[in-house]
């Protein structure tokens, strides 16, 4: 297996085969595109998205494309090889893939990735408002001491799950959360809740409506450590469905940790699925 330069016959040829279009790259990100070559013959297509992240080099497997006719004969394994040795080769750390969960060929080539976190759907349905508990629009007394709490909680999952310092990750949080709540709580097609029984707060959830996918995104939910393992995580999540529902949208998504075994075990019991899977598979130099 060889990357070389592909055709333009060849990537005529994937591009009529794709399902979507592809994704051009965001910010500073490039893509790579290699035909990949076995012997005489060009056999399908590979491209590698590469650009920093908080000044650390990144490497996506961005496209994977084997000719109908050359599958299921051990290609695409040596295609993910030839993959990792490049990105290793250009100083990235780790290579990175989205796999779909239910696709037996994705999840047998990337057995050895290591799941980060999964994004998991669920229809709006025949949402209602819950009753149990009551959703408060978040003041700007409550605005800040919330993004502290949240900023540290998203720096240690992230410092756990991938591999960042204590330091890295925080600033990182800092910067993530700058970048999605530029204005706070008036940033546009964003709510922030604070959901209460009676007086007493017992979570907050954070919503976002204008997704170009039509889901209304779960950037952040949180039942207070005390009221955990009494169906108020339930009850919120509803509350996201309702919301969904009120602004027009089809279903809800939200990005799960797969450290985070509870809530991953919650949502399916609640009728998401998972959709994407978010791996990557550590590199040597």
């Amino acid at each position: 297996m060889r990357l070389t330069a592909p055709s333009d016959t060849l990537l005529a040829t994937r591009e009529a085969d794709r399902a979507t279009p592809a994704t051009p790259p965001r910010g500073t990100a490039v893509i790579e595109r290699f035909g990949l070559r076995h012997g005489d013959t060009e056999v399908g297509v590979l491209a590698i998205r590469t650009g920093t992240e908080f000044d650390r080099p990144v490497a996506v497997l961005d496209d994977l494309w084997i000719r109908p006719e050359h599958r299921r004969s051990g290609l695409g394994a040596a295609a993910v090889a030839e993959a990792e040795r490049w990105a290793s080769g250009h100083g990235a750390p780790r290579l990175s893939v989205a796999c779909v969960p239910d696709d037996p060929a994705h999840l047998a080539l990337f057995r050895d990735y290591q799941v980060v976190s999964r994004h998991m759907v669920i229809p709006v349905g025949d949402a209602v408002e819950p009753t149990a508990i009551r959703a408060d629009p978040m003041t700007e007394a409550e605005y800040g001491p919330w993004l502290a709490h949240s900023v540290t909680g998203f720096a240690e999952v992230t410092a756990e799950s991938q591999g960042f310092t204590p330091e890295e990750a925080t600033d990182r949080a800092k910067q993530v959360f700058a970048q999605l709540l530029p204005d706070g709580l008036a940033t546009e097609g964003h709510e922030l809740w604070m959901v209460r029984q009676g007086d007493d707060v017992v979570a907050h959830l954070w919503l976002f409506h204008d997704a170009p996918d039509g889901h209304t995104f779960i950037f952040d939910i949180e039942v207070t450590p005390d009221r955990r393992g009494t169906g108020l995580g339930k009850e919120t999540m509803a509350l996201a469905r309702w919301r969904a529902a009120v602004h027009g949208r089809d279903g809800v998504k939200l990005n799960v940790f797969a450290t985070n075994e509870v809530a991953t075990g919650l949502y399916r019991r609640l009728g998401y699925r998972a959709t994407v899977e978010f791996r990557f598979k550590a590199l040597t130099g």
